[in-house]
């Protein structure tokens, strides 16, 4: 059965794009695709030129901003660094103390090349395959990525998880939406 993207997860990947070039990363992570697609599904892009003026948020969106996510706060956390600081923290680590140890040897650069796509972005997308195939539907929609990317990045969970939001509360939710026929 072969399955096409459709419009939203194709501007969903190039919110993420934007986003990891706002955030000046080296790679398209799981963290900046679940911006690319929270911003999507809910329609609140960063920037109009991504979505397009004819952009129409999917049935999906009231649910997730019930949930408390909000693309928004997704992007300040992935510019803080709150999905690394909670996985160095449970390492004994503090990403804070680091910082201010280094200083600004690292700080953000503007890149000009495209960002590459890290192998947990690569995941979701054969992961959002399978969502599809589960579901017995032919074009993979944003929601199906979504499902995709919680299967298969620990950066996007540890997102949520750093923002209070649950990984699998979000995953029910998404597929609940989806048998109801959003």
């Amino acid at each position: 059965m072969p399955e096409r993207f459709d419009r939203a997860t194709s501007l969903a990947i190039k919110a993420a794009l934007a986003c990891a070039r706002r955030q000046g990363a080296d790679e398209v992570g799981g963290e900046h695709l679940l911006v690319g697609l929270i911003e999507v599904l809910s329609g609140q892009a960063q920037s109009g030129a991504v979505l397009g003026r004819s952009h129409v948020p999917g049935r999906s969106a009231a649910a997730l901003v019930q949930l408390g996510i909000d693309a928004g706060r997704l992007e300040d956390a992935v510019a803080r660094g709150a999905h690394d600081a909670r996985l160095l923290a449970g390492l004994g680590i503090d990403l804070a103390a680091v910082r201010r140890e280094v200083g600004d040897r690292f700080a953000v650069r503007w890149r000009t090349r495209r960002p590459r796509l890290r192998t947990d972005v690569k995941q979701a997308l054969d992961g959002s395959r399978h969502e599809v195939r589960a579901l017995g539907t032919r074009r993979i929609r944003g929601e199906h990525l979504l499902l995709g990317l919680l299967g298969s990045s620990v950066a996007a969970r540890e997102l949520l998880l750093a923002l209070d939001i649950d990984p699998m509360a979000v995953r029910t939710t998404v597929l609940q939406v989806l048998a109801d026929g959003g």
